[in-house]
């Protein structure tokens, strides 16, 4: 009997230990899939002052090498001459910054999305 107590003893001190950090786990995967994600969401978004809700195009800022800067000319795809497509002059940019908390410290800011505004050449 005393074997089995100091076997049920080990495991008690291991395993609830163990289920504590793994539920743990899973809560934060579960919660971090809950947070809504925009559509523009890590993206550089081109919109012109008239339509400020209405992007031109969304380009995602894994696969830019660097960002247009204010006064430069980019050239924009689309589907035809009015819906888009052309070369525009980039007027200003926007920087939108989120905190992404990290446990006790300090709340670091990530660049979640860039909006240039832009007018049509």
């Amino acid at each position: 009997m005393g074997c089995f107590s100091t076997f049920a003893n080990t495991v008690t001190l291991i395993g609830i230990p163990t289920l504590c950090v793994a539920y743990y786990k899973i809560w934060r995967q579960l919660k971090n899939l809950r947070m809504l994600k925009s559509v523009s969401e890590d993206c550089l978004e081109f919109a012109t002052p008239a339509t400020p809700k209405c992007a031109i195009n969304l380009v995602p800022l894994d696969g830019l090498a660097c960002l247009p800067r204010q006064g430069e000319f980019v050239k924009l795809p689309g589907e035809g001459t009015q819906y888009g497509s052309g070369l525009y002059r980039v007027e200003s940019l926007e920087y939108v910054f989120l905190a992404q908390p990290r446990g006790n410290r300090p709340a670091e800011a990530e660049l979640k999305k860039v909006i240039a505004k832009v007018s049509k050449c």
